[in-house]
């Protein structure tokens, strides 16, 4: 198979990932049964355990594009609507010259917060997700679908019951829980501690902006 692959998709091709995967993935399927046999006649078995975890990571690396896309569904369930909801009801004000108890939301809003979110994780995402993908414990493709899964889950559920949560914040709560699994040790708890005081710090700070810039307004409107 990784053969026909091989001379299907050359080496320099964009698809060369594609390639070496299933290349490995082949390669650990045949090498576990030859390693397993000598392990069962008492002979040295160095390469086992990477074999069996190189197969099994393979495989939860594929599971995850599921999960992120779970992930990003939660995420526009909750966090789109967070930032939309003022938005709208001042849009609704504009439009109508009224205020309502219920005001609907045009998709074109849904849309454009949608692309802020790409634009704004696309342009300046890099540092945050160094963060919390590398500083806070030590990842691989099977703990990052757990971390993905719970996520998604948690975010979703709050979803349903109208809880407007922030999707960052469960993130690394499930990143510092598969680290705190691993052992405590594990999970590097300057950066923990610095991602807490940012969280308290934003709500006072953003108040402070957000009120600033309404007495601006009202002083030149």
């Amino acid at each position: 198979m990784t053969r026909f692959l091989g001379k299907l998709f050359p080496q320099e091709s964009p698809l060369k990932l594609l390639y070496e995967h299933a290349r490995l993935v082949e390669k650990s399927a045949e090498q576990i049964p030859v390693a397993l046999e000598k392990f069962l006649r008492h002979e040295p078995v160095e390469d086992l355990a990477q074999l069996v975890d190189k197969l099994v990571e393979s495989i939860f690396k594929r599971l995850q594009i599921m999960t992120s896309c779970y992930v990003s569904f939660s995420h526009g369930a909750n966090d789109v609507a967070n930032a939309i909801g003022p938005v709208a009801l001042v849009y609704w004000i504009v439009s109508h010259g009224n205020v309502a108890q219920k005001v609907g939301v045009p998709m074109w809003l849904l849309a454009l917060r949608g692309l802020g979110i790409s634009a704004g994780a696309l342009l300046l995402g890099a540092r945050v997700m160094k963060t919390v993908g590398e500083e806070i414990t030590q990842l691989n493709n099977s703990r990052g679908f757990c971390i993905d899964f719970s996520t998604a889950s948690t975010v979703l559920f709050a979803s349903v019951l109208g809880l407007p949560i922030s999707t960052t914040h469960v993130v690394v709560g499930s990143v510092v829980g598969v680290g705190t699994a691993r052992g405590v040790e594990l999970v590097n708890v300057g950066v923990l501690k610095n991602i807490l005081i940012s969280w308290f710090a934003t709500v006072p700070v953003s108040a402070l902006v957000s009120a600033g810039f309404y007495l601006l307004i009202l002083r030149f409107i």
